[in-house]
């Protein structure tokens, strides 16, 4: 980034945003100009900020508690709760999904990492929704 920002003649400012909202917040607001956060590209996004080409392919996969309910289908996760990050692209796929799939309950949650959401999966939030690669990452954490 500082060779980019030489590059450009201006001074860099590292924001730190921590959180989905927070990330979009400080684009929003013209607080932070670019965000290297590994974001989903979706739909919505792509109409509210300018982005370059994807440098790296990511799918959301369904987490569950070792040695339960592994669920198989779509229709498995009917009558579960589904903890996904707010603002994610998660959100916007289960949205999608929900059209189509009316019976799909989730919560979004703010202000939640990879890792606060993999420890909120529980007996009465059975599921979570986070990116492969996130998961990667986390589930030594997570056995």
């Amino acid at each position: 980034m500082k060779r980019f920002a030489d590059d450009l003649g201006v001074d860099l400012v590292m924001v730190n945003a921590n959180t989905l909202p927070g990330i979009f917040r400080t684009l929003r607001e013209g607080t932070a100009h670019i965000a290297a956060a590994g974001l989903t590209l979706t739909d919505q996004r792509a109409k509210d900020f300018l982005h370059s080409q994807a440098y790296f392919t990511v799918k959301p996969q369904v987490i569950y508690e070792s040695g339960s309910f592994r669920p198989n289908s779509i229709e498995d996760l009917y009558g579960h709760l589904i903890l996904v990050p707010a603002e994610s692209s998660h959100v916007q796929l289960l949205e999608q999904l929900a059209q189509e799939h009316p019976k799909l309950r989730w919560e979004a949650i703010a202000s939640v990492d990879a890792a606060d959401l993999l420890d909120s999966v529980n007996e009465q939030s059975p599921f979570a929704i986070v990116d492969d690669y996130e998961f990667s990452l986390q589930q030594p954490l997570f056995p």
